[in-house]
């Protein structure tokens, strides 16, 4: 996740984690969301109320600050001012 927001995320002025790769920059479309559910289920993950794309990013900072990265850092890379 780290790789793909510090090399591979276009720079643009959207909030969203994963946004489209060609401008005009845009959030994802729930599709993404459907694929996320697909995946979830092949996996046996459970279906929970909120999962897709905000239980990621949720995920992601609860690995970071549980690995050491200082909180201030966890949230700069979460885009958090």
């Amino acid at each position: 996740m780290a790789d793909y927001i510090l090399d591979w995320r276009p720079e643009c002025n959207d909030h969203e984690v994963f946004v489209t790769v060609k401008s005009p920059y845009r959030k994802l479309s729930k599709g993404f969301g459907s694929m996320i559910d697909k995946y979830c289920e092949r996996a046996g993950v459970e279906k929970i109320p909120l999962r897709g794309f905000h239980s990621i990013r949720r995920a992601f900072e609860t690995i970071m600050v549980s690995r050491g990265v200082p909180i201030e850092i966890a949230s700069q890379m979460m885009g958090h001012k």
